[in-house]
């Protein structure tokens, strides 16, 4: 039971990178903006700093490929003359989907 305690945690800290996105790309809040991929960066950089497995890189490339999956889907909610238009959301998603996949399948 204890070794999927490490995975529910960085299922939340993902969930709540996400969260702050999606309330940035609603409400057009800048900060929310910034801690959103802030946020998921910070994930990344711990997983890539406490494991000793060389599987993280492609562990993180599936986080960051959620995270795009997950922006294309709220990509739809941008508010119009927001800081980010949707039309860049939508980039902004399909890039890290990219980036995502192409580093799962490094290793």
């Amino acid at each position: 039971m204890l070794d999927k305690a490490p995975d529910v945690v960085v299922v939340l800290v993902l969930a709540s990178a996400i969260f702050f996105w999606g309330r940035g790309l609603r409400n057009a809040n800048r900060s929310d903006l910034i801690a959103g991929p802030g946020i998921l960066a910070l994930l990344c950089l711990i997983l890539l700093g406490t494991s000793s497995s060389s599987s993280v890189i492609a562990r993180i490339g599936k986080l960051v490929a959620g995270f795009g999956i997950a922006t294309l889907l709220l990509s739809a909610i941008a508010r119009p003359g927001g800081p980010l238009a949707r039309r860049n959301a939508i980039a902004i998603g399909a890039a890290s989907i990219a980036i995502g996949l192409c580093l799962s399948i490094v290793l």
